[in-house]
C-alpha cells in the first residue's frame, strides 16, 4: 500500500493532478485526468473523466468537492468545500477558452487550517 501511494504522489507531482485532457475534450465535453486532494488528513482520489459545460458566453467553473465529485457550475463557488480547477467558456457548441485555476489542492473540512501534502 505504501508503494501505491508513493507512486500516485510521484505521478501527481508534475502537474497531472486534474490536468485538462485535450484527447477527451470534444464539443461541450471537458476532459480531465485523474487527481487527488487531501481531505481532513486523508488522500482522496478521483478518476479521470469528462463533464459537460453549458454553451454560451457565461463562464463555467469546474471544481472538485472533496467527498463528492468533480462539478461544473455557472456561478462562482461560495462554499469553502469546493476546490477550483478551471474556468471554461463555450460558444457555437465547442469549448473556446480554458483557464487553469489549480493551486494547492488541499481541503480541510470542519477545520480552519489546511493540511499541506508532504
Amino acid at each position: 500500500m505504501i508503494t501505491k501511494v508513493k507512486n500516485l504522489r510521484q505521478s501527481l507531482e508534475f502537474g497531472s493532478n486534474f490536468e485538462h485532457d485535450p484527447s477527451t475534450t470534444t464539443g461541450l465535453s471537458f476532459g480531465y485526468e485523474a487527481g487527488a486532494v487531501h481531505n481532513s488528513g486523508k488522500l482522496e482520489t478521483f478518476a479521470a473523466g469528462t463533464i459537460t459545460v453549458a454553451n454560451g458566453t457565461q463562464i463555467v467553473y469546474i471544481d472538485v468537492e472533496p467527498g463528492t465529485a468533480v462539478l461544473a457550475s455557472e456561478a462562482t463557488v461560495t462554499s469553502l468545500r469546493y476546490i477550483p480547477l478551471y474556468e471554461v467558456t463555450a460558444s457555437g457548441g465547442t469549448i473556446t477558452t480554458v483557464t487553469d485555476l489549480r493551486g494547492l489542492l488541499t481541503a480541510s473540512l470542519g477545520s480552519s487550517t489546511g493540511t499541506a501534502p508532504t
